[in-house]
């Protein structure tokens, strides 16, 4: 397995488009069945891959500039040259950066990949002098949640500019993890 940083989207447009739609579906889908939670109803979208595409494409157009600038970072794994997962850091505020994305493809989970996309991002975070990380992962993202942990993530409460409103923070699980001392 090969981690890359990338820093040009346009290098890896069409494998990062076809990762976010599984991206969203697992997420979405999760939410539905866990939470009975109906997002095409709640934000108004005629149909579910309307949705799909709808989010696919803000964040294209939104968000990946966040990974790639020089506070960013943008982390894809790759199973020889297959896209299997990645995982996004984006500046919150002066010292603390935001994990976003992190996701494996469904073929190439159990493999450890998520934890060595992870230690990767740890260290290039810290790196960058960021003093402070945070993240929101689903309540059903249990394995995620021990990765975390075992990383010595804790739990904190909701914070602004979440990706879940405050109305549904219930949903969602909000962690920090601070730099440790010795770096």
């Amino acid at each position: 397995m090969e981690i890359e940083v990338i820093r040009d989207f346009e290098t890896i447009l069409k494998e990062y488009r076809i990762y976010l739609h599984q991206y969203f579906d697992f997420i979405f889908t999760s939410l539905k069945e866990e939470n009975d939670l109906d997002l095409v109803a709640l934000f108004g979208y005629p149909d579910y891959e309307t949705l799909l595409k709808k989010e696919v494409e803000h964040t294209l157009q939104e968000e990946t500039d966040l990974y790639t600038n020089a506070n960013g970072i943008f982390l894809v794994a790759r199973v020889d040259t297959e896209f299997a997962g990645m995982v996004a850091l984006k500046e919150y505020s002066t010292g603390t950066g935001e994990v976003k994305r992190l996701f494996v493809r469904p073929e190439f989970r159990g493999q450890g990949i998520a934890s060595k996309l992870f230690d990767t991002l740890l260290v290039a975070t810290w790196e960058k002098g960021y003093e402070r990380i945070i993240l929101e992962t689903q309540w059903f993202m249990k394995s995620a949640h021990k990765m975390y942990v075992g990383k010595g993530f804790t739990d904190i409460d909701w914070y602004e500019g979440a990706a879940t409103p405050k109305d549904l923070e219930h949903i969602s699980r909000f962690m920090e993890l601070h730099r440790p001392d010795n770096l």
